[in-house]
Parts: C-alpha cells; structure tokens; sequence
C-alpha cells in the first residue's frame, strides 16, 4: 500500500485485545486492523476499498476505506460493528474475524440501501416497540430475536414458540389497519395482532420515540454479545442504519393494543377464495370490527 492511500491519522481502540485502529474523523473514513498473521485477499467493491500490506515491524495491515461519503453512516456503523463485537476474539484470529465479519456487510457495500420513507420508519418503529416492550420480556431477548421474521422473508412479523404476531403500526384518528398480503393472517394457530397507534410529535417533546434512539436503547440493554450482532444485522437486511435524518420523525406512543386471531377474526384466506385466478390481495380492516377480540 501506498504512503498516500494509508495518509489516515487514526487513533488506536484503546483497552481492545485487538489492534483496532479508527481514522479520527466523525464520520470516520478509513479502519485500520494490525496483527501478526497475513490477512487474507478481500474482494471490495464500489463504495470500500480493501488495501493489505506489511509493516516496517514486520506485522500485517488490513485496511477498510470509504471510498464514496454519501455512505459515510454505513460505513460508520460498519466500523461500529466490527470494533464492538470482537472483544472476545483471540487476538491471532482477529483477521478470520475481520473476513467473516466484512462478507457480511458486502453486498450492503454493493447496493446501499436508499433511505426509509416515513411509513418505513413507523412501521419499523412498532416491531421494535413490540420487540421492547411485550417479546424480549416475555421471552427473552435470544428466542425474540430468533422469532423476528424480517431477516428470513417471513410472512408474519414473530414466529414465537406458542405464537405468530403480527405487528400493524397506524396514525391516531385512522380507522383502519391495511392488510397487505392474503398470506399475513392466514393462519390457523394461535396468533396476535398488536396494533400500535403513533402520533408525530416535535423533537422537543421529552415523550419522543425516535427510530436511532430506539435502536440504540434496544441494542444497550441486550445482556449478550450474540445478540447484539444478531439485532445489528436484522436491522441491516430490513434496510436500516442509523441516519440523523432520521431524527426528524418524532412520534408518541398512544395506544399499545393486542388482538387474539382466531378463525373469527374478520381476515381473507385463501381457503374461503373460490377464484382460482387470484394470487394474492391486499385488503383494510375496520378497526371497530375486531374490539370483542381485544386482549
């Protein structure tokens, strides 16, 4: 490597077994990693570039730079991850870390994902609301996490052990909740629907439910370092890095409601659709209609 493609100032991670090294910018354009060992070749892409060299120590260097700043917060948080979950990683096998690690943000590196619009943001908003308040209490933030459907494609929003949940995220005043697909509640065991209404609110208000800040708290108060890693990347295959534009959509929690499905709740199935020629729909439901299945 060049002395001009490594003229970063860096500063060193400090009480880290691993020789993490942060270029000292806020947001931080380049990460430094140096060890014994030769790290591997890594394929980058048009957004990071990958530089390896030897040192005059004679020790290895493995560079990660941004190459584009429009995707400076990405490539902030993908230092934030790497540095943050490998406190317990065997200094020697620090650039196996950085290579597994690094596959798994890649293809985030070759397509950013664009910003979330705000129905989005408030739908996110509520799953991570139910995450917090009803699924990681009731069971634990492990079996929560391994329930939450974003990151396999999954027709309901939490597949727990005794139950499926579907989360609906809705504006005060609205009547109805949308149903997008035949498939979300066409099930015949047990499931709920938790309906969260938001209000937007000003970001002064000490009441304020923010989606960064959220994020934040959820992943601060999780006990264990694999589920932090889990929860960091969920949020990124739902489209999600923090972004202080993302500031500006402040809410307030108003009402937190849960709703038993059974084969009574007023829903569409397939089963019931006598038309071969319809492959899916997406429908409203009134939201007065199912207060008798209120929990």
């Amino acid at each position: 490597m060049t002395e001009k493609e490594t003229d970063f100032f860096f500063t060193p991670c400090k009480n880290h077994p691993i020789q993490w090294r942060l270029e000292n910018s806020a947001p931080p354009q380049a990460l430094q990693l140096v060890s014994s060992e030769e790290p591997p070749d890594l394929e980058p892409t048009k957004y990071i570039k990958i530089l390896k060299g030897k040192r005059a120590d004679g020790r290895w260097s493995l560079l990660f730079q941004l190459n584009d700043s429009e995707y400076a917060n990405i490539f902030s948080s993908f230092c934030s991850d790497l540095i943050e979950h490998s406190h317990n990683i065997d200094p020697k096998l620090s650039f196996e870390y950085a290579t597994n690690r690094y596959k798994l943000w890649r293809e985030l590196f070759k397509n950013p994902p664009g910003e979330l619009n705000s129905s989005e943001i408030q739908g996110l908003i509520g799953e991570l609301i139910a995450l917090r308040d009803l699924l990681i209490p009731k069971y634990g933030e492990t079996i929560a996490l391994n329930s939450w459907m974003n990151a396999k494609l999954g027709k309901q929003d939490f597949i727990c052990p005794d139950k499926w949940y579907e989360i609906k995220t809705t504006n005060i005043g609205k009547q109805t909740i949308t149903i997008s697909s035949l498939d979300q509640l066409d099930r015949d065991d047990e499931g709920e629907l938790i309906l969260i209404t938001l209000r937007k609110t000003s970001i002064e208000s000490p009441s304020k439910v923010i989606i960064n800040s959220l994020c934040n708290e959820i992943n601060n108060n999780m006990s264990k370092s694999i589920s932090k890693r889990l929860f960091t990347e969920i949020l990124r295959i739902t489209g999600y890095t923090n972004n202080p534009k993302y500031d500006e959509y402040a809410y307030e929690i108003v009402k937190f409601e849960e709703y038993y499905i059974d084969t009574e709740f007023p829903s569409l199935r397939r089963s019931k659709i006598n038309q071969p020629g319809i492959w899916d729909a997406e429908y409203e439901i009134n939201i007065d209609s199912i207060k008798e299945h209120k929990v």
